[in-house]
């Protein structure tokens, strides 16, 4: 359902707004309703709705603004006149401490979910994003380059000699390299990029809204900023880059088929920058191997 991402993805005014809104109608309705029939449970929507898609603190505020206006409906009915004046304030006491608790476990429930999330998304080891993560937004960035026409670059990196140093140190001090180079790849990179480990030794780049003269300069700049990290930390290793630049996509509209031949092409020119020598970079348009 596309209607979730939007809303996840929308001001925060604006979902305390909509969930004001539905507060507003279950209240009227409430108000409206003949005498002992009880909408009490579905004041829950509107505190739902702004927990989840804000935080517990909105939704602690919309029990509250609930609360008052079930207490509202309540003494709109004639029955109530008779009873003890203080046992409409007690029930309303009493809804509140329900909404309250629905609040902090629907609240409780939405971090374990992200947790959950996020390490479906990222790589334990380096805090990168995992290789699953990146194909689906490499086919969400194409499917933009369809729309907007906007550029992407996509760029292959695979970390010479590793194998030296997993032999001569042991296996934490290369988990410690591969920790330090994502530090530094995802230091040196947007927000709107992501930065992926791929397996391995081997990591990928995705720069979006990036032309291919913007990529040569941002992988440039990146190469030497490992090599730098790397040599402060006196580990003996090099890299080797190969990056493709989509800029016009081609007429087959098939987004999975046409980002497995990017990728191929990124991981081919990766192999090429490698027999060139240590720390190069590979960089192409989309297509120019097979004119060559």
């Amino acid at each position: 359902m596309k209607i979730i991402p939007y809303l996840q993805k929308s001001p925060k005014p604006l979902i305390f707004s909509l969930g004001i809104i539905q507060l507003l109608l279950i209240g009227m309705i409430d108000y409206l309703v003949v005498n002992h029939v009880s909408l009490a449970i579905f004041y829950l929507l509107p505190i739902i709705f702004t927990t989840w898609f804000w935080n517990q603190s909105a939704g602690m505020v919309m029990s509250f603004l609930s609360a008052i206006a079930w207490l509202n409906a309540y003494y709109a009915e004639e029955f109530c006149l008779t009873l003890n004046p203080s046992i409409p304030y007690w029930n309303a006491f009493v809804r509140l401490g329900f909404f309250i608790i629905i609040t902090y476990l629907l609240a409780k429930q939405k971090r374990a979910y992200n947790r959950e999330k996020n390490f479906a998304r990222s790589d334990s080891l380096t805090g990168t994003a995992n290789r699953r993560f990146l194909f689906e937004m490499f086919e969400d960035e194409i499917k933009r380059n369809y729309r907007y026409r906007n550029p992407l670059t996509l760029a292959y990196l695979d970390v010479n000699n590793f194998k030296k140093v997993n032999d001569r140190y042991g296996h934490n001090k290369g988990d410690q390299l591969l920790c330090l180079i994502g530090t530094v790849l995802i230091r040196e990179t947007r927000d709107t990029d992501v930065v992926a480990r791929m397996g391995g030794d081997e990591f990928a780049l995705l720069l979006t809204e990036t032309n291919y003269e913007s990529g040569k300069k941002a992988l440039s700049r990146i190469l030497s900023k490992l090599i730098e990290a790397v040599q402060i930390q006196s580990f003996s290793v090099g890299f080797s880059l190969g990056a493709v630049t989509l800029a016009t996509p081609p007429e087959s509209t098939d987004v999975a088929h046409l980002a497995q031949e990017i990728l191929k092409q990124a991981d081919m020119l990766m192999y090429a920058a490698k027999e060139s020598g240590k720390n190069q970079i590979e960089h192409e348009l989309f297509g120019e191997s097979e004119k060559n």
